[in-house]
């Protein structure tokens, strides 16, 4: 049917084109682009949260043309732990889907089955791709009259018909999906309070096995393996990497303890002398408040997600799927983080949005007006102008 246009695509996917002019690694992102037909216009913006890591965001904005057909792709993918995911669902995903038989005679189908294929790739590869993981909300706009949108986690896709904000998509949240999680053998906590942030060098000696998190005080740990320290110890041995987000701790005093029993209890030994050096190293915290939040085992605020390989028997993959007609009285698409939806209703961004007629400056606007309201999370969207 369209084998040599589809060959093309798929190439230009592996190369990464999907990704209308996103910047890895930088503080802010934002462009805009049209239709061939000129008559749907689109704008995207990132900024970089707060936190202390790199921006975990992604998104695609992009329109295709395959044989007579005219596809509007467009996505937003948060990452966790690490941007390794989301840059490969970036990359991916929407490839997958339309490489699917079906996808031109049962899109839903289609969409679900891409999903899937591509979270079990993503599982098989997390030797490169790391154990963290990605939320997801796409929108494929099928020759400007079929919007079909897709989702896992809490990134969320709005539409304005007539001015009404009408949710697209499902937060996938803890609370809400409790008996999946637990008919799979997990739990939901809360973790209300005091979230303390903080990096820190943790030296070992060789010969250690890999360090799993092992105490319900410790959301998680990230461990960057076989780095060798030239540390004035005479074996040399490893240093990791490790991020440690823990609830409640009062001081880093009490955090470097925490470490240490951890470690203890994997089995690591090292030098006394070294717990002077974690005390040091943690001086520095970064803290913030999180307020009353549900987790999946304690450690992941979404139900559904990509990835998340430690966590993958009790979450889940598979998409919430809607679609519509869009008609003369649809105006605007949103799809954003949850970095926006945090600290803005639905109605709130469909208002700012239709207050611009280029969606570029009104998707800088959505994100400027989250930072304003104090967001602390990576912040992107994208907007998509129909009228």
């Amino acid at each position: 049917m369209c084998f040599y246009f589809c060959g093309r695509l798929f190439r230009m996917v592996k190369l990464g084109c999907f990704g209308g002019q996103c910047v890895v690694g930088e503080s802010s992102s934002s462009s805009k682009g049209r239709s061939h037909e000129g008559n749907i216009k689109y704008g995207f913006s990132l900024v970089k949260g707060k936190a202390d890591h790199a921006m975990e965001d992604y998104h695609v904005a992009k329109f295709v043309r395959i044989e007579e057909h005219e596809l509007g792709l467009f996505a937003i993918y948060d990452g966790h732990m690490g941007d390794e995911v989301p840059s490969y669902l970036q990359k991916h995903l929407f490839a997958n889907i339309i490489e699917e038989e079906e996808f031109w005679v049962d899109p839903r189908r289609a969409i679900t089955k891409a999903y899937e294929k591509t979270d079990q790739k993503i599982l098989s590869n997390s030797s490169n791709l790391g154990r963290g993981g990605s939320t997801a909300v796409t929108a494929v706009l099928i020759n400007g009259q079929r919007l079909w949108v897709a989702n896992v986690g809490d990134s969320r896709a709005v539409l304005s018909r007539g001015g009404q904000a009408i949710q697209m998509t499902i937060d996938h949240e803890p609370n809400t999906e409790r008996s999946s999680i637990e008919d799979r053998g997990g739990f939901v906590s809360n973790m209300p309070g005091t979230v303390y942030r903080f990096f820190c060098l943790i030296f070992v000696f060789p010969g250690v096995r890999r360090l799993e998190p092992s105490n319900k005080a410790v959301v998680f740990i990230y461990i960057m393996q076989n780095m060798l320290l030239n540390a004035l110890i005479e074996s040399k041995g490893f240093a990791f990497w490790v991020e440690l987000v823990a609830p409640g701790l009062p001081s880093a005093g009490y955090l470097s303890y925490v470490i240490c029993e951890l470690l203890h209890r994997s089995g690591v030994k090292f030098l006394p002398v070294l717990l002077i050096v974690v005390s040091e190293l943690l001086i520095n915290c970064k803290y913030e408040d999180t307020g009353d939040v549900a987790r999946v085992n304690g450690q992941l605020a979404v139900s559904r997600a990509f990835g998340d390989k430690s966590l993958k028997s009790h979450l889940r993959s598979d998409p919430d799927i809607l679609d519509m007609h869009i008609d003369v009285n649809c105006d605007v698409l949103i799809l954003a983080s949850d970095g926006l939806w945090k600290v803005m209703s639905n109605q709130e961004a469909v208002d700012v949005a239709r207050g611009f007629k280029d969606p570029q400056k009104a998707a800088k606007q959505l994100t400027a007006e989250a930072l304003k309201r104090d967001s602390k999370d990576d912040i992107s969207c994208v907007v998509v102008k129909f009228r």
